[in-house]
């Protein structure tokens, strides 16, 4: 592709392109778009760099010109794109600017008049000191004269108070927030050494059971050997009960207790029954016996007992009768009447002949002890 390099003309991209800007030749193809030669092209990259950083606003298309000088882009349109860019930005920057000069010189003006009526306050106060000493007594103010500087300060002090105000309560509130922010911290801190502390405790308590277990297993070590070669029971079955009573006392020390509940009121919170058996040595609804052990940590049920509970269906015994009412003897009438009650007593006996084993049987005689209980209410 051949360069184009010539003298700088007027008309739209002729400084830019370097030559004039003619009309191309009619071609049956698209317009060829032009290329700058690679001294060209670094030098519009450089111009360009050289614009974007010298102003702030023009820096979201430096990214932009860096690709296209690592590129090589040497695209004129390219270039034309990059300038038309920088000028809008520039022209709304000028914009900007202008609107700022014009509040200026607002705000200028404004200052002005109130330095020029400041001045003419002061001149005044001064011709009123010069007439004052001079002799004559200066015009008297009309009220509104005079109620206005009052109106206005009044205001301003007002104006003061509630701005002295607004920084109060900024700054407590600036305080606040960072008091907050240090709470917050805090109690992160809190939560933090408090949950290291919990899973300390938790490695030291699990950390001392398992120790106290140690004993129970260095034992069932021992005994393995012997238990293979051994032929005598009665050790065998020492032994166990020896490592069984090291692990119950291990249990024990860590907390762990073993319920007992044979004999116990059946109590469907820490029992748990399978079954019933019909028995007369225990009362209905008592454990009868224990299939598998319960066990508490503290207060707290870890396994419940599996128990068999016991049905006593034997008769309920009698109801004892009432006792007889006590009655007075001191009186004639009394014993009498208590000598009558006690008369049907010795006649028990006449009712045995009926209840004899044979019929042909004579009948027996009263016996001679009773013959003074039954003569007794005769006299």
């Amino acid at each position: 592709m051949a360069s184009f390099e010539g003298p700088a003309t007027s008309g739209a991209g002729g400084e830019l392109l370097g030559r004039p800007a003619a009309a191309s030749p009619m071609t049956d193809g698209p317009p060829e778009v032009p290329q700058l030669s690679p001294e060209r092209a670094q030098q519009e990259l450089a111009r360009l760099t050289a614009i974007i950083k010298g102003n702030t606003n023009l820096r979201f298309l430096e990214p932009r010109v860096v690709k296209c000088m690592e590129d090589g882009t040497q695209d004129s349109m390219t270039f034309l794109s990059f300038y038309r860019l920088v000028s809008q930005s520039l022209s709304e920057e000028l914009v900007n600017q202008k609107e700022r000069l014009t509040k200026l010189e607002d705000g200028l003006v404004k200052a002005r008049q109130v330095s020029s009526q400041n001045q003419m306050e002061e001149a005044l106060a001064a011709a009123s000191d010069v007439v004052t000493r001079v002799g004559g007594a200066p015009p008297k103010p009309s009220p509104q004269a005079q109620a206005q500087p009052a109106a206005e300060a009044t205001d301003g002090a007002a104006q003061a108070e509630r701005n002295a105000q607004v920084d109060e309560l900024l700054r407590k509130l600036e305080q606040a927030e960072i008091q907050r922010e240090r709470l917050l911290q805090d109690m992160q801190n809190m939560r933090n050494r408090a949950k290291t502390d919990i899973d300390v405790k938790v490695f030291k308590a699990v950390e001392k059971f398992t120790q106290s277990l140690l004993p129970a297993l260095d034992a069932f070590h021992s005994a393995m050997p012997s238990l293979k070669t051994s032929t005598d029971t009665a050790s065998i079955v020492t032994g166990i009960e020896m490592i069984h009573d090291q692990l119950q006392q291990a249990l024990k020390q860590a907390g762990l207790t073993k319920m007992s509940v044979v004999g116990q009121p059946f109590d469907p919170r820490v029992h748990e029954a399978i079954g019933e058996v019909e028995t007369t040595e225990m009362e209905d609804d008592h454990i009868y016996d224990e299939l598998q052990p319960g066990y508490m940590f503290g207060e707290r049920m870890v396994r419940a007992a599996i128990v068999r509970i016991a049905r006593n269906n034997s008769p309920a015994a009698p109801a004892a009768a009432p006792p007889a009412p006590a009655s007075d003897s001191s009186t004639p009438e009394a014993s009498t009447s208590s000598t009558s009650a006690q008369a049907p007593v010795p006649s028990a006996p006449a009712t045995e002949p009926a209840a004899a084993p044979t019929p042909a049987s004579p009948p027996t005689a009263a016996p001679a002890s009773e013959a003074p209980v039954t003569a007794s209410p005769a006299a």
